[in-house]
């Protein structure tokens, strides 16, 4: 009887443990960030969406930086990404590139949140520079 109510123990210990770090609403770590494809992919949406709402400003996505994920009704996800302006934007020197910059300019981060639905539907909720 003992045995039992000991393997009873360890296992409701085993599934609440899990459980405890995954907790809806709490924000979780992404591992791995710069080799997951869906981050990728959720990077790529917060900048095409921030083009559509400041199309004087267009930037192209260069890398993710570090993300975090929170389980609500769906996922968000806050990613923190560098992009750079994008091809006819000026990225140092001269626009016409008649002079060579000083210093190349790679990019400057970005603190994103992008809304994802349970059926896979994104949205922007903010897109904001990070400033040193």
């Amino acid at each position: 009887m003992r045995q039992i109510l000991f393997l009873v123990a360890i296992g409701t210990v085993a599934i609440i443990l899990p459980a405890a770090n995954a907790i809806a609403g709490a924000w979780q770590p992404i591992k791995n960030v710069t080799a997951d494809e869906h981050v990728k992919e959720i990077a790529e949406f917060a900048v095409k969406a921030h083009d559509s709402q400041a199309p004087d400003h267009p930037l192209h996505l260069v890398s993710v930086d570090r993300g975090e994920t929170q389980i609500v009704a769906g996922t968000n996800y806050r990613l923190v990404l560098t992009a750079a302006a994008a091809a006819g934007g000026m990225v140092g020197g001269e626009k016409d590139g008649s002079s060579p910059p000083a210093a190349v300019h790679v990019g400057d981060q970005y603190l994103t949140v992008v809304y994802e639905t349970l059926a896979n539907e994104k949205k922007l909720v903010s897109f904001n520079p990070l400033h040193p």
